[in-house]
């Protein structure tokens, strides 16, 4: 259940990545290192184009819409969460209202400047097609259907740190080197249809079990989320930063 948490978030980092690229009009170019500018401009963003942006390469975030995805692994066997779920046509809706809390650094030097981002989504719900198998608390788990979730409150921090990739016509092109993150949330809740073969009794009785132990769970996968958050981070920025040099992703002097 804990996977669903990095769709969300490669939004998230697509909007970081993105949000100082090729402007519209209406949305304001950040000098180095001015975190309050980069904080309201990534919000306005957010603000006046939730169904996309496509000189930003935003895609639509009300519904965010992703085709599939697969969360446990068979090798690594867990204590309370040992399950294999696989996700499809999931429909993420909640993103576009996240709250900008902090960013820190974005200096001149990429190879020397800290990169950090913090925020909080007040509210996300996901709708989607499941299929998992396993055991969940030491109890069996299996089934196919419909799948509802709701996360309250979710907490993210993210920090990297870059590295110059090649030198073309005096600017520089820059890669993720290396990155730290952190995914929390302050409550959750899933509904698992056609448990069991569509038995309610034993479906009823696992939902509510995910539930009364959802913190329980989270705690268990939650490095597991970040490892998979952080591929697909590093992918994304990586696309923005080796095809823009860094000196064009802000406002030069020349432009104030």
């Amino acid at each position: 259940m804990a996977f669903k948490f990095f769709d969300n978030f490669i939004v998230l980092f697509f909007i970081i990545g993105c949000v100082f690229g090729k402007f519209p009009e209406d949305i304001e170019k950040c000098k180095y290192g001015d975190v309050e500018c980069i904080k309201k401009v990534a919000g306005d963003v957010l603000q006046k184009y939730p169904h996309g942006l496509e000189s930003l390469k935003l895609p639509d975030l009300e519904p965010f819409h992703l085709e599939n995805a697969t969360f446990g692994d068979a090798s690594t066997p867990r204590e309370n969460f040992d399950v294999k779920l696989k996700m499809s046509d999931f429909d993420l809706f909640g993103l576009s209202k996240i709250v900008f809390e902090k960013f820190v650094g974005f200096e001149k030097d990429p190879t020397k400047s800290k990169f950090e981002f913090y925020g909080r989504i007040p509210n996300l719900k996901i709708n989607a097609k499941y299929d998992v198998k396993g055991k969940v608390l030491g109890l069996p788990i299996e089934g196919d259907g419909p799948l509802e979730m709701e996360i309250g409150n979710v907490d993210v921090s993210l920090k990297i740190k870059l590295k110059e990739s090649e030198k073309k016509d005096d600017k520089t092109y820059t890669k993720v080197d290396k990155y730290k993150i952190l995914i929390d949330a302050k409550s959750f809740k899933i509904n698992l249809k056609n448990l069991f073969k569509g038995d309610k009794n034993l479906g009823q009785s696992m939902n509510e079990l995910l539930n009364k132990n959802w913190q329980t769970i989270w705690t268990e996968v939650r490095s597991d989320v970040g490892k998979i958050v952080g591929k697909f981070i590093t992918d994304i920025l990586n696309d923005v930063f080796t095809s823009l040099p860094y000196e064009d992703l802000f406002l030069q002097e020349k432009q104030e």
